[in-house]
């Protein structure tokens, strides 16, 4: 050991003192002492104090030869971050500790044990059953010759929501997830999603877009065909909004080539007053729990139900109903079955907007209130002036009627099943209205029950 001594003032210094036990050697001009002892003393032999100022130690090991100072250990992990698959926990391959010096204890912990363990010696990892993320950290205490050291990486666990088959289908995330881990299935999978939209046509195939929640964020591409393995028609034999499962063969960037439907439930909505129409041409629907579909066929100037459709009944490909249902939005599960024609009916639609048309009809009618917008009044009216032709919604149904039909709108007479309609002439859709008490009404109408053509309505 060197122990230097150093002083304001040499009159007061280092040769003024004696060693007296410790052992080794004492250099009075310098103040340097050499020697093993843990413990020194020395004596001062002048008559006055002696100044010190600083006193340095420095240790020699054994057989160095020079002076050294504690090492940091210097160790890391191979990465700093890392990640696993719930139910491919047998496929991962922890960060390894690198640069450890000989000989030094090292111990590992986990930051969270509920999504991961590690053992305290080895560092091998052990999974739960919860996803999550936990900080893994080497450590280990100073020593003779290195200082503390600590290096840490970040586990993060996932989970997916499915497996792949047709009954736990992969969600879209899952796929994002299998991509980023290279895990991606080699062979044709079974996959869920929302379509975001339809991009485009080409040879019985098309091109769409799914999501997990319907947005454009983190989708996946997809190109096939619809249900069984059938050629698409056109583009419109998709709605963005419904909800497909479809197996295919996925692709880096997150595409989807090969596929085809397995099952898709298209959405549509009723509206406050209970109605709605539709028409898809792509294939045939079933109607769900709550809802009854009809056509409608003209004949004596009055407007009949044709045919009813009910729960588990197949609708059609290209067939125009009136829904019937409480406020919401119905899911229709496609089918390759081809359902019931309905014998007649005077309602058309369309996949995209267009103008109305019909073969040997000249008036046209949409769903809707009567220009009055008064309650209760769902029915069919002219879509323009004189019943001329107006653009209809896709997948929306209108009323097409002979050139010569008087009738300027039909209202359902039946709110709670819609079987049956009643029509409505110019002039009783233009008469009169009246209060409780009698009075004629004029202008827009203050909240109230009021009386036009025999019947009550109310004003909300």
């Amino acid at each position: 050991m060197n122990q230097i001594f150093d002083t304001l003032d040499n009159r007061y210094g280092p040769d003024k003192l004696t060693l007296i036990e410790g052992g080794g050697d004492y250099t009075p001009a310098t103040g340097t002492w050499v020697g093993d002892a843990a413990t020194v003393v020395f004596k001062n032999t002048n008559t006055k104090r002696v100044q010190l100022t600083k006193v340095e130690v420095t240790y020699t090991p054994s057989g160095s030869g020079t002076p050294t100072e504690k090492q940091d250990p210097g160790y890391s992990f191979s990465s700093e971050t890392a990640t696993a698959l719930l139910g491919y926990t047998g496929y991962f391959q922890a960060p390894q500790l690198k640069g450890v010096p000989d000989g030094l204890d090292v111990k590992y912990s986990s930051s969270n044990p509920e999504v991961a363990t590690v053992d305290p010696s080895t560092g091998a990892i052990s999974f739960t059953d919860k996803a999550g993320e936990t900080t893994i950290t080497a450590s280990s205490e100073e020593n003779d010759s290195y200082l503390a050291g600590e290096a840490q990486y970040t586990l993060t666990v996932k989970a997916l929501t499915g497996d792949g088959t047709e009954a736990k289908p992969y969600s879209v995330s899952d796929m994002y997830t299998l991509e980023s881990m290279e895990m991606l299935p080699y062979t044709s999978t079974y996959i869920k999603g929302t379509i975001t939209s339809v991009d485009m046509y080409n040879n019985g195939q098309i091109s769409y877009y799914i999501s997990d929640d319907g947005t454009a964020s983190n989708q996946l591409t997809i190109h096939g065909k619809g249900l069984a393995n059938n050629k698409f028609s056109a583009s419109t034999d998709l709605m963005a909004g419904s909800n497909v499962i479809l197996t295919g063969s996925p692709s880096s960037g997150h595409e989807v080539y090969s596929s085809y439907l397995t099952s898709i439930d298209v959405p549509f909505d009723v509206f406050d007053d209970g109605y709605a129409t539709l028409y898809y041409g792509g294939f045939a629907l079933k109607i769900p729990a709550g809802v009854t579909a009809t056509t409608y066929n003209y004949a004596d100037n009055n407007l009949k139900a044709s045919k009813t459709y009910t729960e588990g009944d197949v609708l059609p490909a290209k067939t125009a109903v009136v829904l019937n249902a409480v406020e919401g939005t119905y899911y229709f599960p496609g089918t390759t079955e081809t359902g019931e024609t309905p014998e007649a009916t005077n309602l058309y639609g369309y996949d995209k907007a267009t103008l109305t048309e019909a073969k040997g009809m000249g008036k046209y009618y949409m769903l809707s209130l009567n220009a009055e917008s008064d309650p209760n009044s769902i029915g069919f009216y002219w879509g323009e002036a004189e019943g001329a032709a107006f653009r209809s919604g896709a997948h929306k149904a209108f009323l097409a009627l002979p050139a010569d039909a008087t009738a300027k709108g039909f209202a359902f007479n039946d709110v709670a099943n819609g079987i049956s309609a009643k029509t409505i002439t110019a002039e009783q859709d233009n008469a009169p209205v009246y209060s409780l008490t009698g009075m004629r009404m004029s202008g827009k109408l203050p909240a109230g029950i009021y009386v036009k053509n025999g019947k009550k309505f109310v004003v909300k």
